[in-house]
C-alpha cells in the first residue's frame, strides 16, 4: 500500500484548473523537512487535490500555511522543453488538515475536510 502522512509548509498558494473533461485539479508546491541542524533537509512535493473538495479549499491554502496531508506518493519523469530529463515527487491528496499559519490571525486555527 503507498500512502504517506506528512506535515509541512504549503510552499506556493493553490492553483485550480479544469482539464477539457470538466475534471477540477487544485494543485501547490509543498515543503516537507526532515533532519536537523546542518543535516537539515527539505524535500519538495507536487501535491493534487482533485474534486470539488480543491476547489472549496483552495482559498486556505496558501503560501506559508502549515498543513497535514495524506495521500498516495509517486515519482513523475518527463523530459524537459530544452530535452533534458526531471522528475518530481507528486502526491495525489486523499485527506488536508490545515493547521494554521505562522500568523495565527492570517488564517483559521485548523480546518479538515476528508
Amino acid at each position: 500500500m503507498n500512502n504517506l502522512s506528512a506535515v509541512g509548509n504549503i510552499g506556493s498558494d493553490a492553483e485550480v484548473r479544469h482539464t477539457p473533461s470538466g475534471a477540477v485539479i487544485t494543485s501547490w508546491s509543498f515543503a516537507l523537512s526532515s533532519g536537523y541542524g546542518d543535516k537539515r533537509k527539505t524535500t519538495w512535493l507536487r501535491c493534487n487535490l482533485f474534486g470539488d473538495r480543491g476547489e472549496k479549499l483552495a482559498p486556505m491554502l496558501l503560501k506559508g500555511t502549515q498543513v497535514a496531508l495524506n495521500g498516495e506518493i509517486s515519482l513523475n519523469e518527463y523530459v524537459a522543453k530544452d530535452g533534458t530529463n526531471k522528475s518530481t515527487l507528486e502526491l495525489n491528496v486523499s485527506n488536508v488538515t490545515l493547521l494554521g499559519k505562522k500568523d495565527a490571525a492570517a488564517a483559521p486555527a485548523k480546518a479538515s475536510l476528508p
